[in-house]
């Protein structure tokens, strides 16, 4: 009679057994493998089904490479599983631009991936989808990816922390779809080489804090679509050293999001519909002005503060703009004035100051829709009749 040989709860690979597919198939629920320093390559998917941690080295993820073809090297689908430093490679696909089209993804309820270094030739980095996906990523890095860096869709909401994102050509970030919510802290998104930093659309959210997203080949950030509604608390942006005129931040669309004690260049909020709020922001130097609310955009600005922008500190443009700004300053504008509106646009000032402006505190042009003032110091003097037009 044939006995039941319990399954081992720790492998070391290549010691124990040759290939880490055999030890995925081996190993006990929640137990152990440890990959030697090397490079192993993994001709097809590895679907987990089941918990387990797969560890190589987090010091130096360098040492243990899993190497695929154009498939991903894991699909992290049930269970609790555990990467730990690791550098995991594939080639990816040319045709595809999709969530399957990534070096890892993961579906499962609950996973973690720690000190692992990501990347695509042709293909994305991290794909994380459904609504009963929330892993954690802590202190990754994912790079010269063909596609995306992370791509977070279908209602997931993983916790990504102590993370970069740098040089893909794609979008480093994509947060897609009603219910999808990541909570990121502390990372960084940069050197986009084709596309922007992060790109939240199609309803989606999240909360994102302390990060920062810098030198991306378009803007730094773009939420798009009626229901996005991301938060950033204390979030910095940098343009792009080639661009630098580009804007850091884009609300467009009906779109939403709350920013609070954020930096940047530059803010645009585009289109009816759309209505940020904004509080106790900074933006400085941006060369096509401070912030600039267009095409029937509303949102709210409070607490905030332009200055040094080569254009006009805040521009209001077409008929329906009307944001409401309250206590902002709007400071040394090089060639514009510290608020400017024009071709219809309108809103409500209370308590603003000006001080400072080439082209005078307000500046009017064209047909002037609704506006007042109430409580604000003007610093500056007003531009002539025959410059106000």
């Amino acid at each position: 009679m044939k006995k039941n040989v319990k399954a081992p709860d720790f492998l070391s690979v290549p010691n124990d057994t040759p290939t880490l597919e055999a030890a995925c198939r081996e190993i006990a629920p929640g137990g152990k493998i440890f990959l030697r320093p090397g490079t192993y390559r993994i001709p097809e998917t590895l679907i987990l089904r089941k918990g387990m941690e797969i560890r190589g080295n987090e010091k130096q993820p360098e040492c243990v490479i899993l190497e695929g073809g154009t498939s991903p090297l894991f699909h992290l689908e049930k269970g609790e599983c555990r990467l730990v430093g690791l550098t995991l490679r594939n080639r990816g696909s040319k045709k595809e631009n999709n969530s399957e089209n990534a070096v890892l993804r993961i579906s499962s309820r609950r996973a973690e991936v720690c000190f692992c270094v990501l990347e695509s030739r042709f293909g994305g980095g991290l794909s994380i989808t459904g609504p009963n996906s929330r892993p954690e990523i802590v202190s990754c890095m994912v790079q010269n990816c063909g596609t995306f860096g992370f791509r977070i869709e279908n209602g997931a909401k993983p916790r990504i922390s102590n993370s970069t994102v740098s040089d893909c050509y794609g979008d480093c970030l994509e947060v897609t779809g009603p219910g999808t919510a990541p909570v990121v802290t502390h990372c960084r998104f940069k050197t986009s080489i084709h596309s922007g930093g992060i790109f939240v659309r199609d309803g989606a959210r999240g909360i994102f804090s302390d990060c920062f997203i810098s030198e991306n080949a378009l803007v730094g950030l773009e939420i798009t679509d009626s229901g996005s509604a991301p938060v950033f608390l204390r979030c910095r942006f940098s343009a792009s050293a080639e661009d630098p005129d580009e804007n850091e931040i884009l609300v467009c669309r009906g779109a939403a999001g709350t920013f609070i004690d954020c930096e940047a260049h530059r803010f645009e909020a585009r289109g009816k519909g759309t209505a940020p709020s904004v509080k106790n922001c900074r933006f400085h130097g941006g060369k096509e002005g401070g912030i600039f609310v267009h095409r029937g955009a509303g949102g709210c600005f409070l607490g905030c503060t332009v200055s040094e922008s080569f254009c006009s500190a805040i521009e209001i443009s077409g008929r329906g703009s009307s944001p409401t700004v309250r206590n902002c300053r709007f400071l040394n504008s090089r060639e514009g004035a510290g608020i400017f509106l024009r071709n219809g646009g309108g809103g409500k000032f209370t308590q603003c100051k000006t001080s400072g402006n080439a082209a005078g505190s307000v500046y009017f042009e064209g047909l002037t829709a609704s506006v007042s003032f109430e409580k604000c110091r003007f610093s500056d003097l007003f531009p002539s009749e025959e410059q106000n037009g």
